[in-house]
């Protein structure tokens, strides 16, 4: 389902973006993903995904992902590592997402690190923002 609040961010950080209504979660590089996000000391909090799960097993409805894609390749995750490793938990095989149109490897990185500290979740440390 759409989300205005993150429309609202990808434009604010001024990068052209697509919705895409249906995202295949095999279609997403794991190991690319927790590779760039935010948090430095651990990839994926695990209660979270364990409350995400059960959350998505009883049906409640989660933002879209945010993504990039290399060329023709898979997905990478810029936002939503706890959302896609619960939806995956919990058996589900699509998503919704944000497809930033950006190959530009500055600006990636600026939204992997920046945009669920904007919008939602868990907060990285100031030490984790220092660091990066």
């Amino acid at each position: 389902m759409r989300n205005a609040t993150f429309e609202k961010e990808l434009s604010r950080q001024g990068v052209q973006w697509e919705y895409l209504p249906i995202v295949t979660l095999d279609f997403v590089n794991v190991q690319k993903s927790l590779a760039n996000q935010a948090r430095l000391e651990y990839a994926l909090d695990d209660h979270v995904v364990q409350q995400y799960t059960q959350a998505y097993r009883d049906g409640d409805e989660f933002p879209p992902l945010v993504v990039h894609r290399q060329g023709k390749g898979k997905f990478i995750l810029l936002d939503g590592n706890q959302r896609y490793a619960a939806a995956t938990n919990a058996k589900l095989t699509k998503h919704d997402a944000y497809l930033v149109l950006s190959e530009d490897p500055i600006v990636l990185d600026r939204i992997a690190w920046s945009f669920n500290n904007n919008v939602n979740g868990l907060r990285i440390s100031r030490e984790e923002c220092i660091s990066h």
